[in-house]
């Protein structure tokens, strides 16, 4: 296959970085788990979520949580715990309560936190009606133990009667009161208007003190973003001890936006992240944060395709948002860096920083959607520049295998930080498996 190329731009300079392909011996990383599925040429697993981070049935080990939009010859796709053995192996595990339902993860959107102070790591995910007749909720979903869970609370956007889609979801305090709060990026838009005409549409369900049946108040706040918002993500932008909320559109823009204590929200501000003459035609397909310098600051990284004309494929080029530590906006690094079109017209995101060879810098990992799955690590040197991404290619055993997820965590206990991917046909999960060759800073 050919590989992804990644050109550095700057004003003064450009260089050209090309990704180095290994062989399947020479990978830093060792398939340690995969969840087969049979292949489904009718309705292949799609538009499928992938949580990690999360202790699901209380022993200390880092499990995965897994949803697939579609399943073979049927609208209804499975969701699945897998939980962790402690030696990047998994126990897969049903969800009595989803099997012996009805209901459909028709969302992208699948995270989990203790809800009502248990001690337990409960779930929420977006479940959308995919004829956009306005039909979408939030379930919130109790863990009972022992990788047990029920449904416990379903919250109701307003304006169900308007053409809608829960794009995005996030949980976070929003308003430093120690409680998850639940932000959606509700793109709710009446009838006559199109999806991307649709107006700012952030929602914010806030987390009621130890409450075991509804652990969010059923009253949403709206709260404002840039119009025709599409992805987001939260961190503490501003050091307040808040979480704030990073907004990207489809056209260029990115928003910040704030909440007080008392659960007011603004947009703090509003930026070009696409910083070409046509700014409309900047693509967001992925947003995540991150400190990328090693200041201690919370950073971002935003994944976008930029066309030159409606019929241009694009190119996907990534652009960091630095944060200077004060309470304004964040910036727009003047850097890009751009990758070639050899991920066609499949989208390249789920990008993931955290620091993949242990030099004390964090990197950039994420994938292309498309066959084989493969995925690459642009190796962070603490200043906001990267070395050529690295390629991993994993075929296993069939090229025609797509990835729709990308998630990483200790899997095996060992303190280093592994991979977990979701495909069509299942998740597969690697450990780290370093080389002295390619780790001689001392990673292993």
């Amino acid at each position: 296959m050919s590989l992804p190329r990644i050109f550095l731009l700057s004003t003064a300079s450009i260089s050209l970085m090309l990704a180095s392909p290994l062989r399947a011996d020479e990978l830093p990383y060792r398939l340690a788990y995969q969840s087969n599925v049979a292949p489904d040429t009718d309705h292949p697993g799609r538009d499928g979520a992938l949580a990690s981070g999360l202790d699901l049935d209380g022993d200390g080990r880092v499990d995965l949580v897994s949803a697939v939009r579609y399943a073979q010859n049927a609208e209804k796709g499975p969701m699945r715990l897998f939980l962790s053995l402690g030696n990047g192996r998994f126990r897969r595990s049903s969800m009595s309560f989803w099997d012996s339902g009805s209901r459909v993860f028709s969302g992208g959107f699948l995270a989990g936190a203790d809800f009502n102070a248990d001690g337990r790591t409960d779930l929420v995910f977006a479940d959308n009606d995919d004829s956009f007749n306005g039909s979408r909720v939030l379930r919130v979903i109790g863990n009972l133990g022992a990788g047990n869970f029920r449904q416990r609370q379903v919250i109701v956007p307003p304006n169900q009667t308007a053409d809608t889609w829960i794009n995005a979801a996030v949980i976070a305090d929003f308003n430093g009161d120690t409680r998850p709060d639940l932000a959606a990026l509700d793109r709710y838009f009446e009838a006559g208007q199109t999806m991307d005409g649709a107006a700012p549409s952030g929602l914010v369900a806030w987390g009621q003190p130890n409450s075991a049946t509804t652990p969010f108040d059923a009253g949403q706040t709206r709260f404002p973003t840039i119009p025709n918002a599409f992805l987001f993500t939260a961190a503490d932008f501003t050091r307040d001890g808040r979480a704030d909320l990073l907004v990207v559109n489809r056209e260029g823009r990115a928003g910040l936006t704030s909440c007080t204590s008392n659960g007011a929200c603004s947009l703090q501000s509003a930026f070009n992240y696409d910083t070409t003459s046509r700014p409309d035609r900047g693509f967001a397909t992925g947003i995540t944060p991150g400190d990328l310098n090693g200041d201690g600051f919370t950073d971002a990284l935003v994944v976008y395709v930029h066309r030159a004309s409606v019929t241009d494929p694009g190119v996907f080029s990534l652009r960091v948002l630095r944060n200077s530590g004060g309470s304004g906006a964040l910036a727009v690094d003047p850097q890009v860096l751009e990758m070639d079109r050899d991920c066609g017209d499949q989208l390249i995101s789920t990008p993931r920083i955290g620091d993949y060879n242990g030099d004390g810098n964090n990197d950039i990992l994420m994938h292309c959607r498309k066959y084989g799955f493969p995925f690459f690590i642009s190796y962070g040197r603490g200043n906001f520049s990267f070395d050529p991404p690295v390629l991993f290619d994993f075929y296993i055993s069939d090229p025609f295998i797509r990835a729709t997820g990308l998630v990483r965590g200790d899997y095996n206990g060992d303190g280093k930080t592994d991979i977990a991917v979701q495909t069509d046909r299942g998740v597969r999960v690697f450990v780290h498996y370093p080389l002295d060759r390619l780790f001689a800073n001392g990673f292993d």
